[in-house]
């Protein structure tokens, strides 16, 4: 019916129909309705509300009075209907506001700054958890405290009320940083922020409290790295301007010498200015290392005293040109060999020795190394470095284990070093589950003592059998020196050739494995960093020559960060030195070398090894234990085969992260078991799938899968030799 009382209105705002049947233009009402009179609902915003109508089935006249009564009632009804919809309005309004409120008080509820709104008169009207949790109150109880009672001692209140006072008005927000006081009476630095509530009739103000504790600390820790760095760079630019002085001015000084006596003075000091300066490049390159990307210790069989017998020889002759009495009592051999990372044990005591040396003007430097059995079943290690230098102040044991400090204790600028050494023995003790701990009194000595331990290796034992060889044996030994830079080719040459060695040089790869063509060495230095082909590739081809596979080779490479020497070890190379390197250094590293490989042709004679000495190298690396390293080739077949499955399906489905994952865990290992020539396949492969170029990849990679497949089968066939040969 209101449809039709609308329909029949249209536009109009009343209208009244005496007989819709006499009327031919009227509207259609209901079949059985001949009367209508209608007046439209409408608001004053204009909006159209309904219509109120009177109907009848008998046909009515005109009636003005009737018309006037239906207006009255229409703007009565009207009015009703907007008042039911201002209701309605206002009960939204008001669920609206209550959701607002509540989704603002959770919001203040689980912020981790405090809030608090006050009055004009600084009076707490409200509060969240924070608020409550900082200050140490209850629930409801900041409720009507003074703002300033309960954040200030007492002294600063009157200023806090100053500054709100002076400040808000004028400023949107204040800002303050102060001292804020707990319910206990403790007191913490904060940072304030308060401004006005807009359109607030009482004046509100909101608080925001911040706790600064931490940031503060945070702060004054930054400030001390900062002066601790500072401090080290000025120690820094001291430690190579004055040997670098040094060296310049002695050279000078060589040049104009009247007699030998003088020059070799002069040398001496040279050296000694120049080896200053390399111990603390190393240093800072060792903490860089250490400090960018993290290191793990590599885990191998090694024997205690032979990892610290050559560090600790250097360091002796370093404590006789002092006139220290240097002693060093080993008793680590009773237990054979462990478990562990020997180039951490050797860097550790590096550092810790030669800060005693160091630090040590007259008297002694005793270091004890002994062994004996955990109660977990493990190796207890421990190693005493013990000295009569100038000590350090008790309130300074801890701080000198930080990176680029030292003791604040009177020393000579002479001993004064980088501030690392000590940062870097704990950090890699603690790399190794270890700890150093100190015992030092000022003026009198300091003691370190690292404690490590390791598990002992069951397959070996300490091998006792002395290797002696004299000058005479050193002269049927021909060592090849390989490196693209003259000075150093001519320096190792003429200290190799001068104690008893045939020296044969080359300045590449490929005019090295031709000399090792024709005269077969006993021994390679080996330059890694060679142009074209380089070091690695070098000696793989030396040892893919016939009689040559079990040729050692020393790594010469200016790679003298932590860690270094393991990684070249486990990629082929029997040695390491890093460059610069002194005579001394390279001369016992050689007798190392070929002391191990006499070992090692006795243990593992040639014919005996499988494919032709491919796996000696690692077999060589674990002391010639074929047990352990079945368990090795085992693990390598089984990745290999997996990965040589793996990669192509990455590669066909542009699973690029997965492939530069895969690919870049290949590097580390498969250079240690591929066959000649394939050493460098992994990176190859990283060079093309780091740029995301499936097309160039798919080559290299295929090779990569041929070579994986076939050097898993190698391993097959060792293992399966071994199997029946019960070895």
């Amino acid at each position: 019916m209101a449809a039709r009382c609308l329909e029949a209105l249209g536009h109009r705002p009343a209208i009244w129909i005496e007989d819709a049947r006499a009327t031919g233009n009227a509207p259609p009402l209901l079949p059985h309705l001949r009367h209508l009179a209608a007046v439209r609902l409408q608001g004053r915003d204009g909006r159209t509300q309904g219509a109120l109508c009177v109907a009848s089935p008998e046909p009515r006249r005109r009636d003005e009075g009737r018309l006037a009564a239906l207006r009255l009632l229409s703007r009565q009804a009207l009015t009703a209907i907007e008042h039911q919809e201002a209701l309605a309005r206002a009960s939204a309004a008001d669920a609206a506001e209550t959701r607002a409120n509540g989704m603002v008080g959770a919001l203040l509820d689980t912020a981790m700054d405090a809030f608090l709104v006050v009055d004009r008169d600084g009076a707490i009207m409200r509060g969240n958890t924070a608020a409550e949790r900082m200050f140490g109150v209850g629930g409801g109880e900041t409720r009507g405290t003074s703002l300033v009672d309960l954040l200030l001692p007492g002294p600063q209140r009157l200023e806090l009320e100053r500054r709100l006072r002076a400040g808000l008005p004028r400023s949107p927000v204040l800002r303050i940083d102060m001292e804020a006081l707990r319910a206990d009476g403790s007191v913490f630095p904060v940072e304030l922020a308060a401004t006005r509530v807009e359109g607030s009739e009482d004046g509100s103000i909101v608080v925001c409290v911040r706790d600064a504790t931490e940031q503060k600390r945070s702060s004054a820790r930054a400030e001390a790295d900062l002066r601790a760095k500072s401090e080290f760079l000025s120690r820094l630019s001291h430690d190579i301007r004055t040997p670098l002085n040094g060296i310049i001015g002695l050279s000078d000084l060589t040049a104009e010498a009247g007699n030998d006596e003088d020059r070799d003075h002069y040398l001496r000091m040279m050296r000694d200015s120049a080896y200053g300066l390399l111990e603390t490049v190393n240093s800072i390159l060792d903490y860089s290392k250490i400090d960018s990307v993290g290191i793990q210790p590599v885990m191998r069989s090694f024997s205690p005293q032979t990892a610290l017998t050559e560090t600790l020889k250097m360091l002796a002759a370093r404590a006789r040109d002092k006139g220290l009495d240097f002693r060093v009592i080993h008793r680590a051999h009773a237990l054979g060999r462990l478990i562990g990372d020997p180039g951490f044990l050797r860097q550790i005591a590096y550092n810790l020795v030669g800060n005693a040396i160091r630090f040590t003007d007259r008297g002694h430097v005793r270091v004890t190394v002994k062994t004996s059995a955990a109660d977990n079943g493990r190796v207890a290690f421990v190693m005493d470095v013990e000295d009569s230098g100038i000590g350090i102040p008790a309130d300074e044991h801890e701080r000198i284990f930080e990176a680029f400090t030292q003791a604040h204790v009177e020393a000579p600028q002479h001993r004064i070093g980088s501030g690392l050494g000590l940062a870097i023995a704990r950090r890699l003790a603690e790399a190794m589950n270890g700890r150093i701990e100190l015992e030092s009194t000022q003026g009198v000595g300091s003691r370190f003592s690292l404690h490590l331990e390791f598990d002992q290796d069951q397959h070996t034992s300490e091998d006792s059998t002395a290797i002696e060889h004299s000058v005479g044996e050193h002269a049927q030994l021909h060592v090849l020196v390989v490196d693209d830079n003259d000075t150093n080719r001519l320096v190792a040459g003429r200290l190799v050739a001068r104690n008893g060695y045939r020296v044969t040089e080359a300045a590449t790869g490929p005019e090295a494995v031709e000399i090792a063509a024709n005269d077969r060495p006993a021994l390679v230095l080996m330059d890694l960093r060679l142009p074209g082909m380089n070091g690695l590739e070098a000696m793989a081809a030396i040892r893919a020559l016939p009689g040559c596979a079990l040729v050692p080779a020393i790594a010469l490479t200016a790679h003298a960060l932590v860690g270094d020497r393991d990684r070249f070890l486990m990629m082929g190379m029997e040695g390491y030195v890093a460059k610069p390197f002194s005579g001394e250094a390279l001369l016992a590293e050689m007798d190392r070398v070929l002391g191990m490989a006499r070992v090692r042709r006795i243990r593992l004679p040639e014919a005996h090894v499988v494919g032709g000495g491919r796996f000696s190298r690692l077999l060589d690396s674990l002391d010639g234990n074929p047990r352990l390293f079945a368990i090795i080739a085992r693990k390598a077949a089984q990745e290999f085969r997996s990965a040589a499955d793996d990669l192509p399906r990455h590669l066909k489905q542009r699973d690029w992260p997965a492939l530069i994952e895969l690919v870049h865990r290949l590097k580390g290992s498969w250079p240690l078991y591929a066959a000649p020539g394939h050493a460098m396949l992994a990176d190859r492969c990283m060079g093309t799938v780091s740029r995301r170029h499936a097309a160039a990849s798919r080559e290299p990679i295929a090779a990569l899968c041929t070579a994986l497949r076939e050097t898993a089968h190698a391993l097959e066939q060792w293992l399966e030799e071994h199997r029946r040969g019960g070895r």
